[in-house]
């Protein structure tokens, strides 16, 4: 794994004819940068992270941004030195210069030899051999995504954090940058791999489909449970209509009851509400032989009543004739007057034989009549009589048929009531349990297909070695805690504030977060030991890292807002002492890590205080005790 440490800081002025501000480093030392207030001290660790690609220019206002074009850094990367410079502008600039193996800082800048930010990231994470990809499964977040900007979190301790009892890394402090931290938290430690974080983000966002598959099921399940429970009215009904009995009412608890007794109900039928109808599947076969039998009728007795009205005309015609011929047989009376009075007056007897054969003739002719009439009348009486009596049996018939289809009809209809009910109780019981029964099928569907991409996806569990990764950053935090606070150990790291717990003694069963301790001495103690803890451990496991710490006024809680003279005297006593520790921690990590670990310190605290240090491990950087400050006085005089 490559170690990469801070060689030079390098300022280029606007003024062109100016030579580039350039501060210098050691590989492997303790630099320190010290001197008065406002010479730019804090200003150091905005421009390491801009020139590391920050998405913001974060470079206090003043004349450092006044005077300055360009702010640059040379890294040095297992021995091949690396220029990074961006332009100083108001909004953070999109560009970046990149130097690869420079061999000597140039006075001017090269813009053409700018590049994008986001060609630098990938290019960077590749050479520090970071995971940086976006993982198939992030559900549109970065929450699986590793790039050496997330690690900068362990490099800068500025001083509004440094000695921060809520916050005790970088950027933690904003819930933004901590929530993309916690995910990629065990990929940073070593304690998971990127895969392992892809399956379990995959895993995640299956399981958060399963769940709202789940729910809708639940919530499907929920509304069949709401139908059945209004069952009511059809037990009701089914109870009034005598297909259940009403002890079965009693004892309804849930929607299993519902089920049971709509179960016992849908497997009625329709003789279960009326036994009378035995036949009742034949009642429209019934009333239709009854229509098309007394359709004939209709049409016969139609036709006998025309036969009778044509006979009955007939008769009275022949009626008509008989009184004719009766009235001339009255008149034919008067020739037996005649007759008479001629045998009484026989003295002409020519004249008696004249009318006794129109007599004779006249008997003969009315006796005629009487045979023709009488029979042929007395046919056609007889006939009239038989159409009478099939008119009457045909009526009767008929009547007998209208009153079986009126009965027929009772039936049909009492069929349809019974029909009616049939399909408010039975047919109603048997769908409302067909639903109660009833599965979304694509619904279930889903949630076997979900199921068995969770079943099919393996996460391995990591909190053994992340156990085993945390207790290793804390031993090396423990080893180096200062001296110099009234809680000793740190208890536990707590991921999800990405803070710590810490306690007294190590017996104590009691621990407290950092913010619960009350002593500012706790607080930077902590914050030193714990990322010099973080840094041995990557150190040790070869993990991706930028191999420097940057602390920022740790001296503080000590020597708030005091300002050096030109002698560097400070306060003495008990403050001085424990000043002297924290830099003492600082000597014993960069001998321990044997120049694999680069310590920068930018402090109030002067020579008096850290001067003991070996110079084989410390590197004064710069004094600002005396007039001098980041942007040199000759840049204003020049302006």
């Amino acid at each position: 794994m490559k170690n990469i440490q801070i060689e030079n800081i390098i300022i280029w002025a606007k003024n062109p004819n100016l030579k580039p501000r350039i501060l210098t480093f050691s590989m492997g030392k303790v630099n320190i940068i010290h001197g008065l207030s406002q010479t730019g001290k804090s200003a150091i660790i905005p421009i390491i992270d801009y020139c590391l690609g920050s998405t913001q220019n974060k470079i206090p206002v003043g004349h450092i941004r006044e005077y300055s074009a360009f702010f640059g850094i040379v890294l040095n990367i297992s021995g091949i030195k690396v220029l990074l410079a961006r332009e100083n502008l108001d909004e953070s600039s999109k560009k970046i210069i990149v130097l690869e193996d420079m061999q000597k800082i140039p006075e001017n800048l090269d813009i053409t030899k700018e590049q994008s930010i986001d060609e630098f990231k990938i290019n960077f994470n590749k050479i520090m051999g970071v995971p940086f990809c976006e993982p198939k499964y992030s559900m549109g977040m970065r929450n699986a995504r590793l790039s050496f900007r997330d690690l900068v979190t362990f490099n800068f301790q500025p001083q509004y954090i440094v000695a921060n009892p809520n916050c005790l890394l970088y950027k933690m402090d904003v819930s933004k940058y901590k929530n993309l931290i916690i995910p990629v938290f065990n990929l940073i430690i070593g304690a998971e791999t990127l895969e392992n974080i892809e399956n379990r983000n995959k895993l995640d966002e299956l399981k958060k489909q399963l769940e709202e598959l789940q729910k809708n099921n639940a919530n499907y399940q929920k509304n069949k449970d709401r139908q059945l429970e209004r069952a009511t009215s059809i037990i009701s009904k089914a109870i009034k209509y005598g297909l259940l009995d009403a002890k079965y009412t009693k004892n309804i608890k849930d929607v299993r009851d519902y089920k049971k007794i709509l179960q016992i109900i849908s497997q009625k039928t329709i003789r279960d509400l009326a036994p009378s109808l035995a036949q009742a599947d034949s009642i429209s076969d019934l009333l239709n032989d009854l229509n098309n039998e007394i359709t004939p009728l209709n049409n016969k007795l139609i036709s006998l009543q025309t036969q009778k009205e044509y006979i009955e005309r007939l008769i009275q015609l022949l009626k008509e004739r008989n009184q004719s011929q009766e009235i001339r047989k009255d008149r034919l009376e008067i020739v037996q007057f005649i007759r008479a009075f001629c045998e009484e007056n026989s003295e002409e007897i020519s004249c008696i034989s004249d009318i006794d054969e129109f007599c004779s003739n006249l008997d003969n002719i009315t006796k005629n009549l009487n045979q023709a009439l009488k029979p042929e009348t007395a046919l056609y009486v007889k006939k009239l009589m038989d159409i009478d009596r099939e008119i009457y049996n045909i009526s009767s018939r008929i009547e007998q048929l209208k009153n079986k289809i009126l009965e027929t009809s009772k039936i049909e209809r009492e069929k349809d009531i019974v029909e009616t009910i049939y399909g408010d109780i039975i047919i109603k019981s048997k769908l409302l349990l067909d639903l109660a029964n009833s599965k979304d099928e694509k619904l279930l569907a889903d949630i076997n297909k979900v199921q068995a991409e969770i079943n099919a996806i393996q996460v391995n569990d990591v909190r053994r070695q992340y156990k085993e990764c945390m207790d290793n950053i804390i031993k090396y935090g423990q080893k180096y805690l200062p001296d110099i606070k009234e809680f000793h150990y740190i208890s536990q790291f707590v991921k999800d504030d990405m803070t710590i717990k810490v306690k007294k003694e190590e017996s104590d069963e009691m621990d407290f977060y950092l913010w619960e301790t009350g002593s500012g001495s706790n607080w930077v103690a902590f914050h030193i030991g714990v990322l010099l803890g973080f840094h041995f451990h990557f150190l040790e496991r070869e993990l991706p890292m930028l191999n420097f710490i940057i602390y920022d006024q740790p001296s503080q809680v000590y020597f708030p807002q005091k300002l050096l003279t030109k002698d560097n005297n400070m306060n003495s006593g008990n403050d001085v002492e424990q000043v002297k520790k924290i830099f003492k921690t600082f000597e014993d990590a960069t001998r321990d890590a044997k120049g694999s670990l680069q310590i920068i310190v930018s402090d109030h605290a002067g020579e008096s205080i850290w001067g003991n240090i070996p110079d084989k491990y410390k590197h004064i950087v710069a004094n600002w005790s005396d007039g001098e400050a980041l942007i040199p006085k000759s840049w204003y005089d020049a302006k």
